[in-house]
Parts: structure tokens; C-alpha cells; sequence
């Protein structure tokens, strides 16, 4: 065994992804979820502007719009709350595109105290204390939301959002700390992040706007109450983790259920995906009991707890339905993870000996810091719009990790100006 592991036989950061060559794996895993399917009659409309919203902010030029528009994110929204009227479903689609770019950038960056500062900044910017850099995308995007969300939601609503927020970037932190030291996560510690990192603590907070609830402190402390918003948030991000492991294993992410399942359990890939699937399995139908075992709070709260309980099923059902549809679960190829092209694609660059990121490359060379991207891209890639200045923020590593435009006929143009969303 060499001193940093690479021959070993145990699962870590260095050996993970010649793991993908050995599964026999060819059709993705049926996920179990016994709710009905929902849509809001404004997914469409939603979806076109808040890629226009991206682009105007500038989060996306005309190329990487097209790939955030196969991406689908306003569906996804539109999933979730599928009774919502256009402006507080709108509101919902921005953040939930500026969280998934966001979510992505943080993987590559290595060094959690450049991570810790900027995201500090970024919630600077969000409450208007701070104005963001010209050439700050992902800035001038946080401080847009931020003043729309002042100007159009009650200050009590927006304090609510805010100590989500925190909560958000808080384990993203966590996240970073441990990919600095290429460790994979046990996994107790991995499911107490996780349950933070996957969003969805951040997005039920819409769910005042969209659906005009309200529970009261009091009930969000309930035993029962707490454990189902903690299965919903658990069942997303694992079905997120099961649809993309491929995806991250091959960019050298190791945040993920079987990764970190494989390395504590010592299971082969196939028996790790297999594991994850009965543990996402036997958490939906824990969620689907404790729906029956709600408690009364009172005629008036009641109506709100139901409503509350159908975001949380609205948002576990759209998930995976919207999981089948976007462009963002796709592997390093640009098929979806589970597809006889992506096998034969794994097994052609094996034979050749030219797999990409291969075992002996560490994973953390493909996550530069923000500077040092800027330095490797901007003289030589002339399809990446120069920034002012030698630095790149988060926004601009949408080109790396935003997903192939989608080739659905059916998909609007890509739009050829920017324009607003707001009515």
C-alpha cells in the first residue's frame, strides 16, 4: 500500500472511480414513492424566465443558458408547488437556480477558508449590507433575490428564509472541510449534513408564500412533525445522491450516500447502490406512516399541518419525477448515469487506458480555487467571456458543471436577449 492510499484495497478519494468500470449495473434503480403526481399549469412559463432571470443577472451567457434551460429547474419547482399562483412560484424558481449553481461551484473549491469568506459575502450582499463586485455573477444574483425578496415578503418570512440560508452555507462549510482533507465522511456524520446540504429546509420556507402556510412554532417542535420534514429532506437528497453518484464519483466527489457506504460498509458499488435504494425505500414508507400519525393542533392548524405535510410529499414526488427529466443528472459523457451508452463509454476508455481522471490523478485537481480556474481558462478558451479582472467567481464555473444543452425538440430556442421576470 503507497502512503496516500492509492493501491489500497480499501474504497477512498483515490481509487473510487476505477469502482465504476466493475458495476453491471445498466437501468437506473426504481425508487419507491406512493404519492400522485402533480404539476402547477404554469411550469412552462416559469421554467422560460428563470433562465431569462439567470441571464440577466449574469449568471449565464447564451451557450450556458441553454444548458440551464435543459436543466428543467422551474419544473422542478412547479412540482413542488403545484398549486402556487406565477410570483411566489417565480420567486422560488430564482433561488432554487441560484442554490443548485451555487451547490455546484462550492465542489470544486478546495480551500474552505476562501469558501467561508465568500459565502459570507454572499449573505452580506443578500441582506443589502454589501455591493457586490461588477464581475461577481453570482453576486449581482444574490443581491438581485435579495432585494426582491425585501421589497415583496413580510420582514417576518424573509428572517425565517435568512436563518435557513445560514443554515445552508453552514454545511456546505462542512462539506468543504472535510473535501480539503480528501476524507470521505462516516456516514452518521454524512446523513446530519446531508439532510442540510440537499436545500430543502430552504425551500419549504416558500411554502408560506406559495400555499399561504402557516404552522406555528409550537407545532414545528412536535415529535411527529419534526421527523417528517426530516425523512422528506432525507428521501430527496438520497435520491439525489442515487441518480447522480456516477456523475460526482467521476469529478472526484466523494459527498455522496454510496460512496460513503461502500467505504464504511465495504460494499462493491452495485451492492452500495442497492443498499441506498432500501434505505431511501424504508425512509418513504417511515414518511408515509407518520403522515396518518399526525396529531390534532385544533380545527384552523390542522388545515395548516395538512397543507404543510403536502408540500413535503408534493416536493418528495416531484423530486423524483423531475429527476427523470432534467439534464443536470448526467455523467462526464453527457448520458444519463444509468444508460448502455455510459457503460460502453466506461469500458472503451478502460481498454484504451485513457479513462478520464484516472486513479492515479488526485481528485482534487480537477477543484481549483477561483483564481487559479480563471488562470488555466481565460487564455486559452476563448468560448468563456473574459472577466474584468483575473479573478472568477462561483457563477462562472456554470460552463464546467451546468449539464449538455437538451436535445428535447419539444424545448424553447434559447433566447437572444435578457430580459426580466418580474411583472
Amino acid at each position: 500500500m503507497s502512503i496516500d492510499g492509492r493501491d489500497s484495497t480499501e474504497v477512498n478519494a483515490f481509487n473510487l472511480r476505477s469502482r465504476l468500470a466493475l458495476s453491471t449495473r445498466t437501468t437506473p434503480p426504481t425508487l419507491y414513492c406512493p404519492f400522485p403526481s402533480r404539476v402547477n399549469p404554469y411550469a412552462s412559463l416559469i421554467d422560460g424566465r428563470t433562465v431569462d432571470w439567470a441571464w440577466s443577472v449574469g449568471l449565464v451567457d447564451e451557450s450556458r443558458a441553454t444548458r440551464l434551460r435543459g436543466s428543467r429547474i422551474g419544473w422542478l419547482v412547479s412540482r413542488a408547488f403545484p398549486d402556487a399562483q406565477v410570483f411566489p412560484l417565480q420567486l422560488a424558481a430564482d433561488w432554487t437556480t441560484l442554490f443548485c449553481l451555487l451547490d455546484d461551484g462550492t465542489e470544486k473549491i478546495d480551500e474552505p477558508l476562501q469558501l467561508e469568506r465568500y459565502l459570507h459575502t454572499m449573505l452580506e450582499v443578500f441582506r443589502g449590507r454589501v455591493v457586490p463586485e461588477f464581475d461577481d455573477e453570482m453576486g449581482q444574483a444574490f443581491e438581485d433575490l435579495g432585494r426582491r425578496m425585501r421589497e415583496e415578503t413580510p420582514p417576518e418570512w424573509l428572517a425565517g428564509f435568512t436563518q435557513r440560508l445560514i443554515e445552508l452555507f453552514n454545511g456546505f462549510q462542512a462539506e468543504a472541510n472535510g473535501r480539503a482533507q480528501l476524507l470521505i465522511p462516516k456516514l452518521e456524520e454524512y446523513l446530519k449534513i446531508r439532510e442540510v446540504t440537499v436545500g430543502l429546509y430552504v425551500e419549504f420556507e416558500f411554502g408560506a408564500l406559495t400555499n399561504g402556510i402557516v404552522v406555528p412554532r409550537s407545532v414545528q417542535q412536535n415529535l411527529i412533525f419534526k421527523r417528517l420534514v426530516q425523512h422528506a429532506c432525507n428521501i430527496v437528497g438520497w435520491a439525489n445522491d442515487i441518480y447522480t453518484y456516477k456523475k460526482e464519483i467521476m469529478a472526484g466527489e466523494v459527498h455522496n450516500l454510496i460512496v460513503v457506504a461502500m467505504r464504511e460498509r465495504g460494499l462493491s458499488l452495485d451492492e452500495a447502490v442497492d443498499w441506498a435504494v432500501d434505505l431511501h425505500d424504508t425512509e418513504t414508507r417511515l414518511f408515509e406512516r407518520l403522515l396518518g400519525k399526525l396529531p390534532s393542533f385544533g380545527p384552523e392548524i390542522d388545515a395548516q399541518v395538512k397543507a404543510y405535510a403536502g408540500m413535503l410529499t408534493a416536493w418528495v414526488r416531484g423530486h423524483l419525477d423531475w429527476a427523470h427529466e432534467t439534464g443536470r443528472y448526467v455523467t462526464a459523457d453527457g448520458n444519463p448515469p444509468s444508460s448502455k451508452r455510459w457503460q460502453s463509454f466506461m469500458a472503451a476508455q478502460m481498454a484504451s487506458g485513457t479513462m478520464p481522471f484516472s486513479d492515479m490523478a488526485v481528485p482534487s485537481s480537477r477543484r481549483m480555487s477561483l483564481s487559479s480556474l480563471a488562470d488555466a481558462l481565460m487564455p486559452t478558451d476563448p468560448s468563456i467571456p473574459s472577466p474584468s479582472s483575473r479573478r472568477m467567481s462561483l457563477a462562472s464555473l456554470a460552463d464546467v458543471v451546468l449539464p449538455p444543452p437538451d436535445s428535447n425538440p419539444e424545448s424553447e430556442p434559447a433566447r437572444s436577449s435578457r430580459s426580466s421576470v418580474v411583472d
